[in-house]
């Protein structure tokens, strides 16, 4: 299963977390976690290239299916379009856990204390 953290800072994204292998079917062949890898690249991608967020760390491991952005939800890039970005990947991963039950679960947890 998929386990997505999607850590808050109050109401606010600071960070979201993604771990482990769906199961749907065997890797490579497997369209959930091609779905969910797809959906962070674009977010790592669009923090850094689009959105010009400078105060965001992003951390992989392909082989166990990890990965994790964080940023500082006070940055002004974030506010002024990261924030759009953000909430659109929170909600297609929450339409895809949605879609697949047994495959993914999201929590979202207080992360005050994180970056």
């Amino acid at each position: 299963m998929t386990e997505i953290t999607i850590n808050r800072k109050g109401t606010i994204v600071s960070g979201i977390e993604v771990s482990g292998h769906s199961g749907y079917a065997e890797e490579g062949s497997d369209i959930v976690c091609a779905a969910l890898s797809t959906l962070m690249q674009t977010l790592d991608i669009g923090l850094d290239q689009v959105a010009g967020v400078g105060s965001f760390t992003t951390q992989r491991n392909d082989v166990s299916g990890y990965m994790a952005c964080r940023w500082d939800p006070s940055d002004s890039a974030y506010r002024a379009g990261g924030q759009i970005l953000v909430h659109s990947v929170v909600l297609a991963m929450k339409s895809i856990a949605g879609t697949y039950p047994e495959n993914v679960h999201i929590s979202e947890v207080d992360a005050s204390d994180l970056l």
